[in-house]
């Protein structure tokens, strides 16, 4: 009896963890999600909340205001926008390349991408690889607080080594 208890404590816990409040939403005009795809194309602002939901795939295109929260192995990209955020948990890609300003809060084995973007400000809580190929200014800091090494291709800056 009491094992049957425990196996229907855990179904009901994981039906809760897995259920709709685990899927991704998004709020803003064009913002459109199905399954784990999240789009929004145009307007003032586009939010995405991929929630814990792994393996989120958010896409703003020519959005004011992109902002993307997920847990791990998201793909993000904001193009065209003014500003894109972007904080997710692991082994998240993320390419805000030419948008005017990319800020990005990112865990281990992450991959920016600010190639032509304006601005790029990067906190790394793990290991991280940044392309800052023509932007403006970039900006990368790792766990220690320390600046990023700048990789060999002089474009790269990597937080736990290049």
């Amino acid at each position: 009896m009491m094992r049957w208890v425990v196996t229907l404590a855990t179904a009901v816990a994981l039906a809760a963890a897995c259920g709709p409040s685990a899927q991704p939403t998004c709020t803003g005009v064009s913002c459109v999600c199905n399954g784990s795809d999240c789009a929004c194309a145009g307007g003032a602002s586009c939010d995405v909340m991929c929630g814990i939901f792994p393996r989120c795939n958010a896409t703003c295109t020519g959005v004011t205001a992109c902002n993307v929260e997920c847990r791990d192995d998201c793909t993000a990209k904001c193009n065209a926008g003014d500003t894109c955020t972007m904080q997710c948990a692991n082994n998240c890609t993320y390419d805000c390349s030419k948008s005017k300003t990319c800020t990005a809060d990112v865990g281990d084995d992450a991959n920016v991408d600010c190639t032509g973007a304006g601005s790029c400000t990067v906190t790394c809580s793990g290991t991280c690889k940044v392309k800052c190929g023509n932007a403006g200014a970039c900006n990368v800091t790792c766990a220690s607080g320390a600046a990023a090494d700048v990789c060999s291709d002089q474009t790269t800056r990597a937080c736990g080594g290049c």
